[in-house]
């Protein structure tokens, strides 16, 4: 019996194609990570940020 009446070989057919798997696998081949993030990190920066009118 098939879950959902999908066949697990027409699944994985139809996925190997698709855009999120080529992007899961360019990010694979050359991981960049950015953790480049905005605004206050931390309470002293945050209590700052609101003094100086944020």
């Amino acid at each position: 019996m098939l879950p959902y009446g999908v066949d697990e070989a027409e699944v994985r057919t139809l996925t190997s194609t698709d855009i999120v798997t080529k992007e899961k696998l360019a990010y694979l081949e050359d991981p960049q990570p950015n953790f480049l993030t905005y605004g206050p990190k931390n309470r002293r920066e945050f209590l700052n940020f609101l003094k100086w009118g944020g």
